[in-house]
């Protein structure tokens, strides 16, 4: 009987064990996605205000012709979806 309720004792504690670290590594992916979202944010307004011309920093100009580009690209990539989809549209 002895060993039975060791047995048991073991197994719960292994589990109070995992779900103590499956709790901290939800807690932790939660910090990280904040933090990315705060990072993003940073940017999206960095990226605002150096094309605004209220910051100037040579190092962001790379990053800002790169985001531009990538930007005209995928204004590029919208209006070919509108012209296919209204091609689709008038096919019917």
């Amino acid at each position: 009987m002895a060993t039975a309720k060791g047995f048991l004792n073991s197994a719960i504690e292994i589990m109070r064990k995992s779900s103590d670290i499956g709790k901290i590594m939800m807690e932790k992916s939660i910090m990280e996605r904040a933090r990315k979202s705060k990072f993003q944010r940073l940017g999206e307004l960095t990226y605002s205000l150096h094309k605004a011309g209220r910051i100037q920093d040579e190092s962001l100009d790379d990053l800002i012709m790169d985001i531009d580009e990538i930007n005209k690209k995928l204004r590029k990539a919208s209006n070919k979806l509108i012209v296919h989809a209204s091609r689709s549209d008038n096919g019917k």
